[in-house]
This record gives C-alpha cells, structure tokens and sequence, in this order.
C-alpha cells in the first residue's frame, strides 16, 4: 500500500477506523467509505477489517499486543503504515482540575523532555514493529 488511493480499493467494511478519531475525519474528507468501531483494538480484532486506519504510535502498540509467531519460528509483523497527507496527531495529558501548580509542571516539562521520553520508551518498539523506512525521517 502506498497511500490513500491503495486504501479507497477496499470495500467498505474491510476498512475501519476509530469513531471520532482524527483519522475518521481524514476518510470523511476524502471521502472514504469506512466502518467505524469504539477502539482501534475493535478494528483490529475484526477479522474482516484489512485495514486498521490510525497514526503510527498507535499501529505500533497493535502490533506489539498482537504478535504472533510465523510457520518459521519468525516474528511476524501484522500492520503496516501508510502516510496520510495532510493529517495531524495531537497528544494530551489529562491533568486534576484545580491544580494549577501541577499545571504549570506538567506544561513545562513536556516540551523539555519530549523527544528524550520518546526515544528512551518508544523508539525500540517503534523499530520492532514498525517498517524501518518510516524511522528514517
């Protein structure tokens, strides 16, 4: 699979997204026919569902809870990314209301040590599980 255009030669409810997800909003903008389920693990558990539409972070930990071991003995890898043009991913921490202290940490802390905490918890599984083409950006 290359891109979108790979994607849109799937029927229907071969292809599945999480409801409300940005990648939800993606499919409608291209006007994808999709499926949606409550969890990317729905889609993924879906024995009809070819393709799991989410960003890589998230295919990565799919793949890492759903290992399974090839004819061979050999890890086998049962996801595989394709770039979305024109899609962003955002992150967020849920914080306590009414703490502004810890707030004000939080905010700080996250934009000094995120790519460190990125490579230090998930860069390893990221290689593990991800095509090695898509690390070397």
């Amino acid at each position: 699979m290359e891109g979108i255009d790979d994607i849109r030669e799937y029927d229907r409810d071969r292809i599945c997204t999480a409801v409300g997800s940005t990648s939800e909003d993606y499919l409608k903008k291209e006007d994808v026919d999709h499926t949606t389920k409550a969890s990317y693990q729905q889609c993924w558990n879906d024995e009809n569902v070819h393709v799991v539409i989410t960003d890589e972070i998230i295919l990565a930990g799919l793949n890492q809870m759903n290992d399974y071991q090839t004819g061979e003995g050999e890890e086998a890898k049962k996801g595989h990314v394709v770039r979305l043009a024109g899609t962003v991913e955002s992150y967020g921490v849920g914080l306590t209301a009414g703490d502004p202290i810890f707030e004000y940490l939080t905010c700080r802390a996250i934009p000094k040590d995120w790519e460190s905490n990125v490579s230090t918890n998930l860069e390893e599984m990221a290689k593990k599980h991800l095509d090695s083409e898509l690390l070397q950006r």
